[in-house]
């Protein structure tokens, strides 16, 4: 029987990073209970208009240790 894998510092908890340069913001969100990484950039464009892009993307397992996330 495979022993439970403790989990490291990157998927025990939630994490939250914002980085902003020249007006543009891009963000990460971190969420190892919902598998869960989303990605969002946003920002004014050179036409003045506003726009946000975001993907989602799923994590069954721990990019770091290879622990499986979720409930």
């Amino acid at each position: 029987m495979a022993r439970k894998k403790e989990p490291c510092d990157f998927c025990s908890d939630e994490h939250f990073t914002n980085d902003e340069h020249g007006g543009m913001q891009l963000s990460m969100e971190v969420y190892p209970d919902n598998n869960l990484i989303a990605f969002t950039a946003s920002g004014t464009m050179e036409s003045g208009n506003f726009m946000e892009l975001k993907q989602d993307i799923q994590m069954n397992y721990c990019p770091v240790c290879g622990r499986k996330c979720g409930w």
